[in-house]
């Protein structure tokens, strides 16, 4: 990169960041703004790893591949990273949450959905579809918080998960089968597609925390005034965690 690019580059972030910001000291207006982006990863696309499968190869296959970080080749998005908004001024209003729930179910030694979100004491439904025994462990930045052993043609178990942020699910049985669920306390939220991208399409016009999650890439927190029919583009670099 030359360096006019790199000086236009600074320039042009500058401008951007400042817009947020500065336009926050006006009072919000009714109506609502649109929030898009895409999340990158600028570093070296990890490498696909194929391992064997030891236990069960009959039902999980003979091999499997290990995807912990999915990074799109053609445009370096980042699949399955979390976007949540949550207003500054006031708390989201209380849901009911007694009949949602999110179902993951055990299929071909695979977990589906491979990520999720839920919110904070939503309930979480575990099902295995498979003629196998699956042991599932949920584990908080390596804390264990529960445990469900799910034998062949067993009852769907419920759980529930009090505290925000990201829990890995993994099968003590079946090691390559991992998900990643995504607690918050937050109604407004989404997952990235295949190419990085996010949106939000109707926003309240106001003040907005924004906080971007993934189990693999370090965390980012950012601060964004959204204004009346005003729309967003927020193009974001995520970095490997330590």
């Amino acid at each position: 990169m030359t360096l006019q690019r790199v000086v236009f580059f600074l320039v042009s972030l500058f401008l951007f960041e400042s817009h947020l910001f500065i336009a926050g000291s006006s009072e919000a207006k009714e109506g609502t703004g649109l929030l898009t982006g895409q999340i990158r990863y600028l570093s070296d696309i990890p490498k696909r790893q194929i391992v064997p499968v030891k236990v069960n190869p009959d039902v999980c296959g003979s091999t499997v591949e290990v995807e912990e970080l999915s990074v799109n080749p053609q445009n370096l998005g980042v699949k399955n990273v979390f976007i949540s908004v949550k207003s500054k001024k006031s708390s989201d209003l209380e849901i009911d949450l007694s009949n949602n729930s999110l179902l993951i179910n055990s299929q071909k030694c695979r977990f589906d959905p491979p990520a999720a979100v839920v919110m904070t004491n939503q309930t979480i439904t575990l099902k295995n579809s498979d003629p196998v025994l699956h042991s599932i462990q949920f584990l908080s930045d390596d804390r264990f918080i529960f445990d469900a052993v799910l034998p062949v043609g067993s009852q769907p178990i419920r759980k529930r998960i009090e505290k925000e942020g990201i829990v890995t699910a993994r099968c003590s049985i079946h090691p390559f089968m991992k998900a990643s669920v995504y607690v918050t306390d937050s109604q407004q939220y989404t997952l990235t597609d295949q190419n990085g991208s996010f949106q939000f399409p109707s926003l309240q016009a106001g003040n907005y925390i924004l906080k971007i999650l993934h189990p693999y890439l370090k965390p980012v927190e950012k601060e964004i005034v959204v204004g009346p029919d005003q729309k967003i583009n927020l193009p974001i670099v995520m970095e490997k965690r330590n």
